[in-house]
């Protein structure tokens, strides 16, 4: 059921840019793409880079640099030995701001709150004792923030990216950095 969020925005996306008048239907687009996603301090203890799919639907906000998109991605860490992967959903809405606009090449910054869903593996300590370990299912909320590039070919665009997520996850906050590359539909 986690892919319904997913089917939801493409159905959306593919809504708004018919009902749109002619001259804002540039300015609706669905990403897909994916890369590597690499693991940051706590995660990077017990698991190494893996990959990510993302799935985006945003909107340029006319006659300004600024743009909002909202982002649904997973990422899967591979597990040290007798670790399981970990598993992370995420859901962003974030604001992009083009550095050049306009032109054929587009760079932009990125970023903006999110809700991630994980299975990740946890220790349990007192004292600097290791008292446990174990895998653990969490829902929290974090930030991300980045840049990238985008490059137009009409109504179909390549993009690339890099972002930083940090996952407010109480005494063990995660962080991850996504490589994306992918194709833009739209606007």
């Amino acid at each position: 059921m986690r892919v319904l969020p997913l089917l939801s925005a493409a159905a959306l996306a593919v809504s708004v840019s018919a009902l749109a008048p002619s001259t804002a239907r540039g300015q609706v687009y669905l990403g897909l793409g994916g890369g590597a996603s690499v693991p940051v301090s706590n995660l990077s203890n017990n698991h190494s880079s893996g990959y990510n799919v993302l799935a985006s639907l945003g909107a340029q906000i006319p006659t300004t640099p600024v743009g909002v998109r909202v982002d649904g991605m997973f990422d899967q860490l591979p597990g040290n030995p007798g670790i399981g992967n970990a598993q992370i959903w995420t859901a962003n809405a974030n604001l992009v701001v083009s550095l050049v606009p306009g032109g054929p090449v587009t760079p932009y910054l990125i970023g903006g709150p999110g809700y991630y869903n994980g299975d990740y593996h946890v220790f349990t300590t007192s004292g600097g004792t290791l008292l446990a370990t174990g895998n653990t299912h969490a829902n929290n909320f974090g930030l991300n923030g980045g840049g990238g590039v985008r490059v137009g070919l009409g109504g179909i665009g390549l993009f690339a990216e890099v972002r930083y997520h940090y996952i407010f996850a109480g005494a063990h906050n995660y962080e991850m950095v996504p490589i994306s590359a992918g194709v833009r539909f739209g606007g």
